[in-house]
This record gives structure tokens, sequence and C-alpha cells, in this order.
């Protein structure tokens, strides 16, 4: 007894009946219409001993369009994940701006800079922003976690400098220390994804950190990072590893800006482990010395860009925070590059001797 396609898998054909599937062999997953199927069929173009089996069927009912506005952007190919690819679609009106301001060309701009020039208007985010504003509807205001964020920190790097010393320029300690690597683009991007998460509509109740952990994620923001550092390297890898020290910067307060312990909760932050590519060896979580100097480089450039004018004037400025980067440093070498070890020196203040960069 033959059965068609439609009746065998019991198709639905309206205009909003769609169907998923995925391809055993390329584990790829595809879309198509109950109509498409019904009256063309599934093509399958094969050579000797090949062979394809269409696995993990499901039924959408497409109330809104979107689905159907991705199977027509698809236009027949596969995607390793359907229900990630149909959310990048609906973020478009987020993600769009967002690329306009991060993308390779504005990293490169950015990086062929020198941490001695007014950045200000290096990677503007007003585009990003207003589509933010937009995006989010309503009565859209800034969280009160962001805008104290940004003046404990003013008040701390002040508090610790006196009116001494004027300067035209940071000192050559300072700028040696953060070096040449190519570190100002990170910082930037940061700043703007730190901007973004800070709006919220009046209604939202959560604290900055958890808008922005989940932003960060749920919105693809530091997905659409990554692709345009792995862009600009040329470089997947890496693009990822750059990805993470933003988000690192926007979810964690500069620990440059405190003379005492390092709080636990730098430490608990995932995108921190990721980034040090922390792992477990003969029971010993260990990290990587690369991510862990690049932090606190980076942590050096934000509080560079945050000083207001009269702090970077001050010469004395750049000197504490030099002498709290070199004792961040210091204490992983001392650490042995044990993660738990780390942890241990900079929750103790005894013991860690700054050194040189």
């Amino acid at each position: 007894m033959r059965k068609s396609l439609t009746e065998a898998l019991a198709l639905r054909t309206g205009e909003a009946d769609l169907y998923i599937f995925r391809d055993y062999r390329t584990q790829l997953q595809y879309i198509r219409s109950g109509r498409q199927m019904t009256s063309e069929g599934l093509f399958a173009e094969l050579s000797g001993y090949q062979y394809q089996a269409f696995l993990d069927w499901r039924e959408i009912h497409d109330s809104d369009g979107s689905w159907r506005r991705l199977m027509h952007l698809l236009n027949g190919a596969g995607t390793h994940d359907i229900d990630d690819s149909h959310r990048e679609l609906q973020l478009q009106p987020v993600l769009g701006p967002l690329r306009s301001v991060v993308n390779a060309e504005s990293l490169r701009a950015v990086n062929d800079r020198a941490i001695t020039d007014d950045l200000r208007e290096a990677m503007p985010p007003d585009v990003f922003l207003d589509a933010v504003t937009r995006f989010l509807g309503g009565s859209v205001v800034k969280s009160a976690r962001a805008d104290s964020w940004s003046r404990s920190e003013s008040k701390s790097a002040s508090s610790a400098v006196s009116s001494a010393v004027r300067v035209s320029k940071p000192p050559a300690d300072w700028v040696n220390f953060i070096g040449e690597e190519k570190i100002l683009a990170p910082v930037l991007a940061a700043g703007v994804l730190e901007e973004a998460c800070s709006l919220k509509t009046s209604a939202d109740q959560r604290v900055y950190l958890e808008i922005a952990f989940d932003r960060l994620e749920n919105w693809h923001l530091r997905k659409a990072v990554a692709g345009a550092f792995a862009e600009y390297h040329h470089d997947e890898y890496r693009g990822d590893l750059d990805s993470l020290l933003v988000a690192v910067l926007v979810t964690s307060e500069n620990i440059l800006n405190s003379t005492g312990a390092v709080p636990d909760w730098l430490f608990d932050n995932p995108y921190l482990k990721r980034l040090l590519a922390v792992n477990v060896h003969q029971d010993i979580e260990w990290f990587s010395k690369e991510g862990w100097d690049r932090l606190i480089r980076a942590y050096c450039v934000q509080v560079h860009l945050r000083l207001s004018q009269d702090e970077r004037d001050n010469s004395r400025s750049f000197l504490i925070l030099l002498e709290r980067a070199r004792y961040l440093i210091a204490a992983g070498e001392q650490s042995g590059y044990q993660f738990a070890r780390l942890k241990d020196l900079l929750g103790d203040q005894t013991g860690v001797k700054p050194k040189g960069p």
C-alpha cells in the first residue's frame, strides 16, 4: 500500500503550518512548509552509497510570520541551530545597529590608535543605544546600578590622589605597562555594551548585573561581538577570547579601583573562568597567565578612560593605579597560576610583592 508524503507524515497544509527536521548525516536543521512538501515533496541529491535520514520532526504553527521569514531567508539551506537562527532574526532590530558600531572596520580603526589619544568618540554608541531603547519600548530608564558604579569609581580614584603634580600626558611607565597589545577595542566595545545593559523599562526590577548577563547571551550581544572580532582577527578562537574579555569587563567592577581584597564574585564570574581557560589537572584548577595579564591591562585601559580630566592631569593618579596593577600581575605569578591559590592571595593582602611589567 502506497501513501503520499502528506499522508505518511500527517502533514498540515495551512499557510502557517511549518515543519522542522534534522539531517542525521550533516546534523543540519531544515524548515519547510507543509504546503510546499505536499506539492513538491522533499528534494535529495545523492551519489552512490549516500543516504539522507531526516529525524526529529516537529510542527510549528507560525502565528506571527517570523518562522516563514526565516524559511525564506534560508532559502532551502540548513542551519546548525534553527531556534538560534530564529532568535537571531527576531533580534535584528538590536543586532543590526550593534554591528554598525562594533565591526571589523571600527575595531581596526580603534586599535590603530593609542591610549594617549582622545578616544571619547572612537566608538560612538548612539545608534545602538537608540535601537535598544526602541526595542525595549515603553518608558526606558537607566539602571541605578550603572550610575552608582561610574560615580563610585570616580570617587575612588580621586580620593586617593592629591592635587599635586600636573602633567600633560600619562607617565611613560603607565603607557609602557599597558603595552602595545591591541586592547583598546575590547575595552571600548565593553563600554558600548555596558551602556546598553544599563537601559531598562521602568517596570523591570532587575539589577544591572542580572540584565547584563541576560542580554549578553539571550540578546546574542556577545555572539555579535565575537563575530566582529573573529572577522577582525581572521580567527574565530581569538574572536571568542576577545568577546569573553568584553563580557568580563561588562559584568565586573574594575578591581584597580580598590586597594583591598579582590571580592569572590570576580572569581565566580563564568566569563572570567572561560577567559582564563580554567581547567583541572591532577585535582588542581589552573588558569592562563596570558588571560590574567591581559585582563589586568584591560582594566588599566578601562579605568584610564573613566578618569576625569583633573585626574588625568595628576601624575599620582597613574602611579597609584600602576602599583595596584603590578600587585595583581604579581599575584598571578606567585600563585603559580593555580586558581584557588590566586583567590587566596588576592583575598589576603599580605605576601604579594608587586613587580615591574
